[in-house]
C-alpha cells in the first residue's frame, strides 16, 4: 500500500437527527471559512502604504469570493 487512504466509491444517505446537526455544522464552518479569507485579504490590502484605499462595494460582497479581483 502507498500511505494514501482508499477513495470512497460509494455515497450513501444518512437519515439520524445527528446527521441534520453535522450539516448544519459544516454549513456554519464553510461560512467562517470565507470570512477568514475576507479577513486575511483586507489585512493584505491594508498591509502599507503603498496599497492605497481599499474600495468595499456592499452590493457584491456576499456574491463574490474574496480576494483580488481578477
Amino acid at each position: 500500500m502507498d500511505g494514501h487512504a482508499p477513495r470512497a466509491t460509494t455515497v450513501r444517505r444518512i437519515d439520524v437527527p445527528e446527521s441534520g446537526e453535522l450539516a448544519q455544522l459544516a454549513a456554519v464552518f464553510e461560512d467562517l471559512q470565507y470570512v477568514l479569507r475576507c479577513c486575511e485579504h483586507l489585512v493584505t490590502a491594508l498591509g502599507g502604504p503603498e496599497s492605497g484605499p481599499v474600495r468595499v462595494d456592499a452590493d457584491r460582497r456576499w456574491s463574490r469570493p474574496c480576494g483580488p479581483a481578477p
